[in-house]
């Protein structure tokens, strides 16, 4: 069976995401509140670097501030709880991203018990992800969300659907499968986790109505692993080796995107499909955190003459 597979346009979801967003931020730097996401960097690591300067370009966008902070690699963990403590108590950061990976040694668990609820943008802390799995997150994690917002932009339904994850990292696979099987708009899925210890991962994959590939595994899944008419978002953004290209590699996800067309309803492309919304994601977040600032009865009361 062979039918037409669309690309989902993840750049113009990014955009019309942001142009929101700047609508928004406006508001707020309209009533003297700008909008600001500090990212704590560690070391200088060059895909780190490439990423912020992504998130940059997107933040000048929607208008909203980055902060960067950042720490020798040979920080230790007093000095990045330190960091992360004055950044928290900064009544001007509305967002806190401690970014990773960090250099070894450094715990990223425990130092995120020093970023407070409002500022967890990407809900990476113990108490941020308990508040998740009780439905009571003050914000999304940004990449299950990106995967949310693009599904529904799509028009695929996810209730009373199959759907299957390949990856149980905490930062996606987790998150996700909780938020897609929860009650409500973008929920009501029966869902499926896989990861490194599944036995015959194509068995589960096969039953899939919508499936996300968030492994970190290039060529995981090839094409006659996708029933004909399947969802499939590709988280993954993988580095390989391409000789042919100016820099020696290439990007890909888990997918072998060329063996999925025809079979598969929709595809992620990478790059270019979730990474962008991703990003957006955690803006709104950022947008969000400084209008829940500019409704507190504190900043109300400073208002007040």
């Amino acid at each position: 069976m062979t039918m037409e597979t669309q690309l989902v346009p993840g750049k113009q979801i990014a955009a019309s995401l942001l142009d929101d967003l700047s609508a928004r931020a406006s508001t707020l730097i309209d009533q003297g509140i700008q909008p600001l996401l500090a990212f704590l960097v560690v070391g200088q690591d060059p895909s780190t670097l490439s990423y912020l300067r992504g998130v940059q370009k997107a933040a000048d966008q929607a208008r909203i501030q980055l902060l960067r902070v950042e720490l020798a690699v040979d920080a230790d963990q007093a000095r990045l709880e330190c960091a992360l403590l004055e950044l928290a108590n900064d009544r001007a950061v509305h967002g806190i991203i401690l970014q990773r990976p960090l250099p070894v040694g450094l715990d990223a668990v425990q130092a995120s018990h020093c970023i407070p609820l409002a500022k967890d943008l990407d809900c990476t802390s113990p108490e941020s992800l308990g508040l998740l799995f009780l439905g009571k997150a003050r914000h999304l994690p940004c990449t299950p969300a990106a995967v949310l917002e693009i599904l529904h932009r799509a028009g695929v339904p996810t209730a009373g659907r199959h759907a299957v994850i390949i990856g149980r990292s905490p930062v996606v696979g987790r998150p996700l499968a909780h938020l897609l099987s929860e009650k409500g708009e973008g929920g009501d899925a029966t869902v499926t986790l896989c990861h490194s210890r599944t036995p015959d991962i194509g068995k589960y994959t096969r039953q899939a109505d919508i499936l996300v590939c968030a492994a970190g595994s290039p060529g995981l899944v090839r094409g006659d692993m996708i029933r004909p008419g399947t969802a499939v978002v590709d988280v993954s953004t993988n580095s390989i080796a391409d000789p042919s290209t100016r820099s020696g590699f290439r990007l890909v996800g888990d997918l072998v995107a060329e063996e999925a067309m025809g079979r598969a309803a929709l595809i992620t492309p990478v790059p270019g499909g979730v990474g962008p919304v991703t990003v957006a994601m955690l803006l709104k977040n950022a947008v969000v955190a400084a209008q829940q600032v500019a409704e507190s009865p504190v900043a109300k009361m400073a208002d007040t003459p």
